[in-house]
């Protein structure tokens, strides 16, 4: 992964999800990632895989606290209730699919239906 990042465990008995610190600039990605604990689904990643597959050009798609524009080759993720965060950040849309592969793997035992 091109970003770095920190794992934050945020509950020491597991029972919440595993939080991804990003840099700052890209803290719309950290508000996208907490939109889909809230779904205990990616609901983002079948889009952007439509997108990086080829089979569509173009996607764009909201969850209850982030917007999305997916492209091939960035993505612009929007937040829409900013606080002393970034209001949006563009983000390679390959390395936003492995941020989201990452918070995958360290919460998988909290996901519906991804087990």
């Amino acid at each position: 992964m091109k970003y770095k990042y920190e794992i934050i465990n945020t509950r020491k008995d597991g029972s919440h999800f595993k939080k991804i610190k990003l840099p700052i600039e890209l803290s719309p990605v950290e508000v996208m990632l907490y939109d889909m604990e809230g779904f205990s689904n990616p609901i983002f990643i079948e889009h952007i895989n439509e997108v990086l597959s080829g089979k569509v050009d173009f996607r764009q798609h909201g969850g209850n606290i982030v917007d999305l524009e997916i492209r091939r080759d960035f993505t612009t993720v929007c937040n829409l209730f900013p606080r002393d965060k970034e209001v949006e950040c563009i983000i390679e849309t390959e390395e936003l699919l492995k941020i989201i592969e990452l918070w995958i793997d360290i919460n998988r035992d909290l996901l519906r239906d991804f087990n």
